[in-house]
Order: C-alpha cells, then structure tokens, then sequence
C-alpha cells in the first residue's frame, strides 16, 4: 500500500508536527511492506529526512516550490501549482492521509482525515482568523470527503460529532504516542542549568507549551505571584516555550513587572529536546492550566520523565491525565493558587502522582497511534 502525506512543515514543536512525524515513524517501523510518501518543498528534503529518518519505507519527494519563491505576488500562482502537482501525487497512492485539514486537497478518490480539535470552533479568539473562517467554512465538507476521521480523544470526537453527527460511524479515536526519549533520568546533573542562567540550586515549577491565551499563561503567573513569600520561598517558575503572538508575549511581561516577580519567572524559548527532558526530570512539579486542549502531550511527557502533573478539569485533560494528576477548575484563580501550594508543599501527593504517572504514560505510544491508525486505512479501502 501507497500512503500519501502533505507534511511539508515538519520538524516544529506544534502539535500537528509532533503527531504527523510520530505517525509516520511508527508507521514505518510497524507496517515495513508499505511506502509512505511524504511531499514537501524543494530545499527541505534534508531537514524532513532529519526530521522522519531513514527508514526504506518511508520516501520523500521534495517537487514542491515554495509558495514564496517567486515573491508575495505570484504566491496565489504557486499555490494552485503546487495544488494540481498534490492532486495528481495523491490521486496515484493508495490512501491520501491529511495530518493536517488546513492543507487538505479536495477531489482526491481516497482521503482520509486527522482533525486534531476544534479549537476554531470556539467562541474565544484562540486561533486565528483565517484559521477560524477555514474551518467554519471548509472542516464539514472535508469530514464528508474524508473516507476516516482521525482524532486524538473523545473530547474532541464529542466536540466533532455536537457539530457534525453524521460522521459518527467514520471517526477513530487514535491517542497519541510519546517519543522514548521523554524518561526518568537516573540521575539529573541541574549544571545544564547554569547555561540558561537560572541558578541550579533552585526549585522551580514547570510549565511547557506555547504561550498563548488558549494556555492560560497569565492566569498561572497571576495565581504564583498570589502565593505568600513564605511559600515562594526560592522557588521559581519556568515557562518554556515559543510565543508567536507578540501582544500576549507583552502581556506577560507586564504582568512579571507588575507583580515584581522579576528574576521568579524565567522565559524559555527554542530548547532542545535534550534540554526538555532535563527541565521536566529537574522540576519540582509540572503546571499546565490550560483552558482547551485536544490532547495534551505535554503532561504526558512530564508524567514520563517521573515529574508530578497539575492540570486543568477541562476539555481532554482528565480524560488523557487519568487519576494520576491533579486537577484544577482554570478559571478559578484563588483555586489555582491553592492547588498551586498544594502540589509545592505535599511531598507524598508528589511522591503518589509520580508513581502514577509512570503508569498512566505508559498507556500512551506511537505503536499503538500506528495500528489503530492503520486499522483505519483498511477501513476506509474497504
């Protein structure tokens, strides 16, 4: 079987770009007797090979240009090119899988899809406009396509089916996987530390993702600069992550200032992976209030690297947390702020949640993603 995939943005720390590369890694070691063919720029085939590796079953066919090769001008142009050269690509392979709905190509004769959530589907201004008007405009007649709909938790399959019931007996349910190199280390060595200027010798909380208004950034740095000093102590917070929206990175800033946490709050951007799994091995507890999530990899992660997980009571969360995280309501700043002291100062609700982890994490790899995702391929060709 010939399985087509438009990832031509591999490689970034989103959460389509970790689920599209661990698919497709899986796949390919799982399922060895098949070929997926992964599209994407001329000048990329190098980094997707970084990015996906070297397996025989895995192709890359980089004949796509740049759509911004000939300037913003002629980008329209280049776009409808390089949507005749997919069309004709995908409509030659077996199974057309779409990671992606923002990137789906219509008329193709056997597609199938992956709808991560329906984040644009919400009233609050989480995504960004296009992104909400593409998916008000185009995610029903993409599910109608769509011979399987991927999805990656109930939540977002009950989200998907208030708005579109008559995709019920096409939606599959694949959790995601957790890379292997997310793990309790032994031993942490905090010096790595010192290289991100943060004194090694402190305790911190963690919280990693995208800063954005979706993450509930402010509400968390909000309810830490409520704790009392005594509490506080040394004790810091470190929130790694990029931020791609400007106004909000500001925001947060202020917020620092106006709180004189200065020097307590430490920003993080473009971490290497190494340097993730020390952070989580080297936290002493993991906070992630997120408001909406589809999934939530990143308590997932922690939970594996041994660090106990505070969480929001919404959205996937405790469907993906199970009973080995605590949980709070992240509109609730004087709950959050608790649940906060909470989790810093008992050390046996640390040590209990810690155990647990391990096991919860455990329930979650990318084998698993690969044969349920692969039981929906031979769904959606028979």
């Amino acid at each position: 079987m010939k399985i087509a995939f438009d990832s031509i943005d591999l490689g970034s720390s989103n959460g389509n770009s970790v689920y599209t590369t661990g698919l497709i890694k899986a796949l390919a070691a799982t399922f060895t007797d098949n070929e997926y063919e992964v599209f994407t720029y001329w000048r990329k085939r190098i980094r997707t090979q970084e990015v996906v590796g070297t397996m025989p079953a895995i192709r890359i066919n980089n004949i796509l240009p740049h759509p911004l090769i000939l300037g913003k001008m002629c980008r329209p142009a280049v776009n409808a090119v390089n949507a005749g050269v997919l069309r004709h690509a995908f409509n030659k392979a077996d199974l057309y899988h779409c990671t992606n709905p923002e990137c789906f190509t219509f008329g193709i004769r056997n597609p199938v899809v992956t709808v991560l959530d329906l984040i644009a589907f919400q009233k609050e201004d989480w995504v960004a406009r296009g992104s909400k008007d593409f998916y008000h405009k185009n995610i029903g007649r993409i599910i109608s396509e769509s011979g399987v709909v991927f999805t990656i938790s109930n939540h977002t399959r009950a989200d998907i089916l208030r708005h579109f019931p008559e995709a019920k007996d096409k939606i599959i349910v694949t959790y995601l996987g957790v890379d292997d190199r997310f793990r309790c280390l032994p031993a942490i060595d905090r010096s790595f530390l010192n290289a991100f200027g943060y004194p090694e010798e402190n305790p911190f909380l963690l919280y990693v993702g995208e800063t954005q208004p979706r993450k509930n950034v402010h509400g968390l740095i909000a309810a830490f600069a409520e704790l009392p000093m005594t509490v506080r102590k040394n004790m810091h917070l470190v929130i790694v992550g990029d931020s791609l929206r400007r106004e909000y990175r500001e925001k947060l800033s202020a917020l620092v200032q106006e709180k004189n946490l200065e020097g307590f709050v430490r920003f993080y951007q473009g971490v290497s992976h190494d340097d993730l799994v020390k952070f989580y091995n080297a936290a002493h507890a993991f906070v992630f209030p997120s408001f909406y999530e589809g999934f939530g990899i990143p308590i997932v992660e922690a939970m594996k690297c041994g660090c106990p997980v505070l969480t929001s009571a919404t959205s996937s969360l405790p469907e993906v947390g199970g009973d080995a995280a605590l949980y709070v309501n992240p509109d609730d700043s004087d709950a959050l702020k608790g649940k906060i002291r909470q989790i810093m100062e008992d050390e046996s609700l640390r040590r209990s949640l810690r155990e647990k982890g391990f096991l919860q994490a455990a329930k979650f790899t990318w084998k698993k993603t690969a044969e349920l995702t692969y039981d929906g391929y031979r769904r959606a060709l028979h």
